[in-house]
């Protein structure tokens, strides 16, 4: 299989996949960790790094959440479109990854749709 129809079938993948996320996105209210990361971002940084110094999740995830928030605001659809990107450049690093260690495009592309 070519390289042009292998990066044209992952990106197929991945519209398929994110138009799937995207149209369900808004579709239910915040659940409970939603609503938690929502709020916590909210406060100043200093009061953030607090509040998340007393909890047992690692910073790195709020940290990123209200940099993104601060670019595309924070409404619910925002929020989850965050860990949507996320999600879709999973998907292309796990490609890279695969192909890198076997060294075989089809096994790299099959492990990516599995993953999508």
């Amino acid at each position: 299989m070519s390289n042009k129809k292998i990066i044209f079938l992952l990106i197929l993948v991945g519209v398929i996949v994110v138009g799937f996320e995207i149209y369900n996105l808004t579709s239910m209210s915040l659940w409970h960790d939603e609503a938690f990361s929502g709020l916590l971002i909210q406060y100043d940084s200093g009061e953030m790094m607090h509040r998340i110094g007393l909890d047992v999740h690692p910073p790195f995830y709020y940290i990123l959440l209200k940099a993104w928030t601060l670019v595309f605001s924070n409404c619910l659809f925002s929020l989850r479109l965050f860990s949507v990107f996320f999600a879709t450049l999973a998907i292309l690093i796990f490609y890279l990854l695969i192909k890198g260690v076997f060294r075989n495009k089809k096994f790299a592309l099959f492990t990516s749709v599995l993953l999508a």
